[in-house]
């Protein structure tokens, strides 16, 4: 039983506990028959039943949360003594939420799946996650009753803090569903391809982001995690980092975009790629700024470290909980709380606002939510450019 359905019996328990019995023809009185008792007693019967239930999801969750304290912590002993991984975490997690399949009008996502631990591939933008893989595999193997995805997407947002950012392990929910197929992997990547370079090549990566339901503004603010790590010739076939810190989380990536003057070189590289004072910089990153739209969110990141940072922290939970909203919930700490009555009070409000929200429509089983403005807006411009 899930906590919607036990929202509804235990709402039909005390419907039918209080309901008036109906008028006999014994002037009004009330129907004392053993009917109505019975009745009644099924009615208590169910409730208890509900609260009881709720009562044991409750103390599981907390355990649960308990748990994720421990992978928390080992996950941070782990970037200490591998700190190298740290950038690339937070890259697994952003290719593995940009896996998409758009045919003939059915969107099919594998966002939040952990299916690139299944992924053979060996070369393209998913490339060189071998070694954190591994590393990653070990935690599951510690915390069996924990998916990968779970672990991944805690990891990331772990790592994230460590390098400075903001406090996403705060935002953090569990609930993931990992997939055991190959399919829709291969061939499925929205990732917007580092080549693509003007403002056609902007406009073109913006309507992939759209497509995951992404804003402009948090295409560009996602864009910001590479002021995190480096390229590497050997797996991307770019080399340079984007910042003068690459350990760092800051707005120097909006920074450097915005003030340097920046010059294609290959840099003994396969592939072109732009540099300007000893950081590079990649068509995509430089396309940035050949869009009104997408040029306006980099003059204000740019100029504020505080916008780049909250907006971040917004966008960063729509890429981890992406194909997994209504799936997702928060651990509960026993902390937080010292009642398990307070506890079923507050779930069983929110279990009945989700019933609610459900029943009106406001919340969909979907995998995909194109935002439709972003869309059209790129359609628009692109017609104009050519």
């Amino acid at each position: 039983m899930n906590l919607l359905l036990l929202s509804r019996v235990m709402v039909r328990g005390r419907r039918f506990a209080t309901r008036k019995p109906p008028s006999g023809g014994n002037g009004g009185k009330k129907d004392t028959t053993m009917t109505a008792i019975a009745g009644k007693a099924m009615a208590i019967t169910m409730l208890l039943s509900g609260w009881f239930y709720l009562a044991s999801w409750v103390r599981n969750n907390m355990c649960m949360a308990a748990e994720f304290d421990e992978i928390r912590e080992d996950l941070r002993f782990f970037f200490n003594a591998h700190p190298h991984l740290r950038p690339t975490v937070i890259r697994l997690v952003f290719c593995q939420n940009s896996m998409h399949v758009f045919n003939k009008g059915c969107n099919v996502s594998s966002a939040n799946t952990a299916s690139l631990r299944v992924y053979s591939g060996g070369s393209g933008p998913c490339a060189g996650f071998s070694e954190l893989l591994s590393s990653l595999h070990e935690f599951s193997e510690i915390y069996p009753g924990v998916g990968n995805m779970d672990i991944w997407t805690l990891a990331a947002c772990v790592a994230v803090e460590q390098l400075g950012g903001p406090p996403v392990t705060e935002d953090w929910e569990f609930g993931r569903i990992d997939t055991t197929q190959r399919k829709a992997v291969i061939d499925t990547n929205l990732i917007p391809p580092p080549y693509r370079h003007g403002e056609v090549g902007c406009l073109k990566n913006l309507i992939e982001f759209a497509r995951m339901g992404f804003t402009t503004q948090e295409y560009v603010c996602l864009m910001g995690a590479h002021t995190l790590g480096s390229m590497h010739k050997d797996v991307s076939g770019y080399d340079g980092s984007w910042t003068s810190e690459p350990e760092k989380f800051s707005n120097e990536y909006f920074r450097n975009l915005k003030d340097f003057v920046w010059r294609t070189k290959n840099k003994d590289t396969p592939h072109a790629q732009y540099q300007a004072n000893g950081v590079s910089m990649l068509p995509a990153d430089v396309a940035l700024l050949q869009n009104e739209e997408t040029y306006k969110y980099v003059k204000l990141y740019a100029g504020s470290e505080e916008d780049f940072r909250k907006d971040f922290r917004a966008a960063w939970k729509r890429l981890t909980d992406l194909n997994m909203e209504l799936r997702l919930q928060k651990p509960i700490g026993y902390s937080e709380h010292p009642s398990i009555f307070v506890f079923s009070l507050k779930i069983l409000w929110w279990t009945g606002k989700w019933a609610f929200e459900e029943n009106n429509g406001t919340k969909k089983f979907e995998n995909e939510q194109i935002n439709q403005e972003t869309v059209q807006y790129v359609k628009k411009r692109l017609s104009e450019l050519t």
